[in-house]
């Protein structure tokens, strides 16, 4: 092998090793920032959560946020506040309404949260609530 074939294939293998650190670092960087999102979301789902207001919160862009998310975690921000949302409505109609349910875990509109959770759980809110005390008389 000649040294101008030895200095390219060196030449390509730190580039190689450049590139994947500057993965692994902007991996760290981003699995940050999906962190700092899900604890926002965690403790704001109750509240009216927009795109802005997450991106505003960990001081990076929609467009940037929402592609890092959705890269990390396969899912979009909204699902995931829906997600939480519903996971949290699960407990609330174990002992409030329907109604007062949506509102507690930020849903303006009750039969739009109906559709929601049912969407989520194959139930509706009523049918959740029947099958949870049919459990629980048993």
């Amino acid at each position: 092998m000649t040294n101008l074939a030895i200095n390219q294939l060196l030449l390509s293998e730190a580039t190689a090793l450049a590139s994947e650190r500057e993965n692994v670092i902007d991996s760290s960087a981003d699995k940050r920032l999906v962190e700092s999102i899900k604890t926002y979301i965690l403790t704001n789902y109750d509240s009216d959560i927009s795109l802005n207001n997450v991106a505003d919160n960990v001081g990076c862009s929609r467009s940037h946020v929402t592609k890092v998310f959705k890269n990390v975690t396969s899912q979009t921000i909204l699902q995931y506040l829906v997600d939480v949302r519903v996971h949290k409505a699960k407990t609330l109609l174990l002992t409030k309404s329907v109604t007062e349910t949506a509102y507690e875990v930020g849903f303006n509109n009750s039969a739009y949260f109906s559709t929601v959770f049912k969407k989520q759980t194959g139930l509706t809110p009523k049918e959740y609530q029947a099958n949870s005390v049919a459990h629980s008389t048993l």
